[in-house]
């Protein structure tokens, strides 16, 4: 497979990530608050258990090719001078795929103990699962900064995107570092700025991650160094 074709199905495996986790994040309404009644949460995986299963199933694709994304951007810098850049963004990547796809789990257990004989009836099971679908962002979160600050510092030095999309995601690092400490301190709900924090570095995540995809489809901004272009052709 030629370099050109590398470029193409790596952009195109970030883009793709990005429209099914737009998908698999608005196929459902949003979970209720952590220190919503239990039967309120039931209620809800009850409502939308079409939509939950669906996301989900969508989430794990989208994280697949999430993988092959940020392999395929390890190998554009393999060689080009910013190897140790490339293994912090690589380590990272792998992690986030990992945590993001144990983060639906529990909302995963949830679904289908409502839908199986007897139904799901101990109060106390369904507010951990929905206290773990909470927890388990924090470390999602945090790994998600340390990519964003990989790919800013990437970015910054490489200019294969303007310099300004790389301090965005700079910033976008430390809104998710943010979210590590509320999704772990915070055991009743957090309304207000905190949920636009929330929002903002997820959505602001996705954008950066089409954006490198978008240049990387474009070949006068990307070209291969030697290195990485003799591991492509071989």
């Amino acid at each position: 497979m030629d370099e050109r074709t590398w470029r193409r199905v790596g952009a195109w495996t970030g883009i793709g990530y990005v429209v099914l986790s737009v998908l698999a994040t608005f196929l459902y309404p949003q979970a209720p608050r952590v220190d919503s009644n239990p039967a309120v949460v039931l209620r809800w995986a009850h409502n939308h258990r079409a939509g939950l299963e669906a996301g989900m199933v969508l989430g794990i694709f989208g994280a697949l090719l999430f993988l092959w994304f940020v392999s395929y951007l390890r190998l554009r810098l393999d060689g080009s001078g910013h190897d140790a850049m490339g293994s912090v963004l690589y380590g990272s990547g792998i992690a986030f795929v990992a945590l993001s796809v144990l983060g639906g789990i529990p909302y995963v257990a949830l679904v289908f103990m409502d839908g199986q004989p007897g139904g799901l009836n101990d109060s106390a099971l369904v507010r951990l699962l929905n206290d773990l679908g909470q927890m388990l962002f924090a470390p999602t979160a945090g790994l998600t900064a340390v990519f964003l600050v990989a790919v800013g510092l990437m970015v910054l030095t490489s200019r294969i995107l303007p310099s300004a999309l790389g301090w965005a995601a700079i910033v976008l690092s430390v809104l998710n570092a943010i979210e590590v400490v509320t999704a772990l301190t915070f055991s009743s709900y957090h309304a207000g700025a905190w949920t636009a924090v929330a929002w903002v570095s997820f959505l602001g995540f996705l954008v950066i991650v089409l954006a490198t995809s978008i240049a990387i489809m474009r070949p006068g901004r990307t070209a291969p160094t030697a290195a990485a272009e003799s591991v492509l052709t071989s």
